[in-house]
């Protein structure tokens, strides 16, 4: 687990204002050593600006001009495109299937798409949600 939130904390410090892929594996050792020890693979889509709203451009309307209807929070507003296409679901796949062909990858992987590195029960990276989902542990 500590080595776990460290790399998230490196992955949040270096990568603070710029998306990035990282991929991260997890052990599971077993409750009795004649069993194997299982692999995991997670890919953490990391985006930190995710979730920002875009600041207007100059010149454009100010939210008391923009009527009602066209008042659309965007999820994607603060992102560049250097960002988008980093990130993009297109890049992620070809990126996963070739570390699968390749075999840099285990049987068991997991894609997350994280935009802090929160440990509440609520987020995406939070260590006990991610290590059931990894080794289908109910």
């Amino acid at each position: 687990r500590a080595h776990y939130l460290h790399l998230l904390e490196r992955l949040e410090v270096e990568h603070r204002d710029e998306a990035a892929v990282a991929m991260l594996r997890l052990h599971s050792l077993p409750d009795e050593y004649t069993l194997p020890l299982k692999l995991g693979d997670i890919f953490v889509i990391w985006n930190p600006r995710r979730d920002d709203k875009a600041a207007p451009a100059p010149g454009t309307k100010v939210a008391s001009e923009v009527p009602a209807f066209a008042k659309r929070p965007s999820a994607t507003g603060a992102m560049t495109l250097q960002d988008r296409a980093t990130t993009n679901a297109v890049s992620v796949d070809q990126l996963v299937q070739w570390c699968s062909v390749h075999k840099a990858t285990v049987n068991i992987s997991l894609r997350i798409d994280a935009a802090s590195v929160d440990q509440t029960t609520d987020s995406s990276l939070a260590f006990d949600a991610v290590w059931k989902k990894c080794f289908r542990l109910a």
